[in-house]
């Protein structure tokens, strides 16, 4: 209901500056309520994100990540180091696998 009033006396301004004329009330009123909402929405607090909040790196749907992909990722979100050293050792494992397996 205050967005009712608001438009009123929109409204209202808008007759008073076009001399007040006769029969366009409903001009009036449909412009007001334009620029009422106009604003309301440019005045809409933007939402932001908690302190705590990272970016999340999401997974393509074509089977997941490469290790080096995966090296890169956590290098874009701060996070280096940890997670390269965990990919070596997870390479190094699985060439080791694949040898056995060649033999």
């Amino acid at each position: 209901m205050h967005d009712e009033q608001h438009i009123c006396q929109r409204a209202y301004e808008l007759w008073e500056q076009e001399s007040r004329p006769d029969g366009r009330h409903d001009e009036h009123w449909a412009q007001a309520r334009r620029e009422i909402e106009a604003n309301s929405l440019d005045q809409s607090p933007a939402v932001e994100a908690p302190e705590n909040a990272s970016p999340t790196v999401t997974a393509s749907d074509s089977g997941g990540t490469t290790p080096g992909e995966a090296a890169a990722a956590a290098a874009a979100v701060g996070t280096p180091g940890k997670v390269e050293s965990r990919l070596a050792g997870q390479q190094a494992s699985a060439a080791s696998t694949s040898k056995g397996r060649s033999a």
